[in-house]
């Protein structure tokens, strides 16, 4: 397969290009191709032709998408619906990376594919746009939802913001009341790559870790898997802990879709996070 990654420099494009190595690959950088920029997006897919395109580009400060929500409902939204344009119109496949932050978090019980989307912030609303806009353009689509990425490569991620504090000593406050499930790139990448070999159904899928767990919880599990100190890291709620965008209460999404499937590969988050540990990737 000749296979295009968007935002080449993420975490979650660094172990795409590994799970499809022996493939023809071309993951530029943001500096190489702007999704936003749409001349240079058809460009690059006429120059390049792929079969497949996975798009894990995006802007996900959920906190600065409130400051400029132009920049965020272009990125994370007009910029895929363009990209399904052209997946209709030179016969890819395309592969979008969405959010558990496209939910409200009211359920007390994990999202399905087919729950009714209720995003709380500008981010949330942007990514929902993206996922509206390219299945109205294109049948030929994955639209995957996740959480909480964390894996080798890219800028940063949770794992590594909490241990680089905990182990230098400094006390973290981490909300207590919000719940997700972390996710490891490494396991999301093997996901797609078995959905693209089996060629299952088009269509929205969620692919996470199993369990859930608290953002308190999980830095905690951080910590004391590395042998360090855990009463450095304190619980807070919500509302002691302002943030300028609403975030879900409870984000935890359910992989109805892979599991009905029989393909559903993820290991439960706990598990995940100790693989990335004594990966030597952090």
């Amino acid at each position: 397969m000749r296979i295009l990654i968007t935002g080449g420099k993420g975490q979650l494009a660094h172990a795409l290009k590994r799970e499809f190595e022996g493939h023809t690959l071309y993951a530029p950088s943001r500096e190489e191709l702007d999704i936003a920029d749409f001349e240079k997006l058809r460009e690059t897919i006429e120059e390049f032709k792929p079969d497949v395109l996975i798009n894990p580009a995006a802007l996900t400060a959920v906190d600065f998408c409130e400051d400029v929500p132009e920049a965020a409902f272009i990125i994370n939204g007009i910029a895929p619906g363009k990209m399904g344009e052209l997946a209709e119109q030179f016969s890819f496949v395309l592969v979008h990376i969405s959010t558990d932050y496209v939910f409200s978090g009211e359920k007390s019980s994990p999202y399905l594919e087919d729950d009714c989307p209720l995003p709380l912030s500008v981010y949330g609303n942007s990514k929902l746009v993206g996922e509206n806009l390219i299945r109205a353009d294109t049948e030929r689509h994955y639209v995957i939802r996740t959480a909480g990425l964390f894996g080798p490569g890219g800028k940063g991620n949770f794992v590594k913001f909490v241990l680089k504090n905990v182990m230098a000593g400094r006390e973290l406050s981490i909300v207590n009341d919000r719940y997700s499930s972390p996710t490891y790139t490494v396991e999301l990448a093997s996901q797609i790559r078995i959905m693209l070999e089996k060629g299952v159904p088009y269509g929205i899928y969620h692919a996470t870790s199993e369990g859930e767990c608290n953002w308190y919880e999980f830095a905690r599990k951080i910590v004391e898997l590395k042998g360090g100190n855990t009463e450095l890291v304190k619980p807070v709620s919500s509302e002691q802990f302002v943030q300028r965008a609403r975030r879900p209460r409870y984000s935890v999404l359910e992989n109805g879709k892979l599991k009905s499937l029989g393909i559903n590969l993820f290991s439960h988050c706990f598990e995940a996070l100790e693989k990335y540990l004594i990966s030597g990737e952090i």
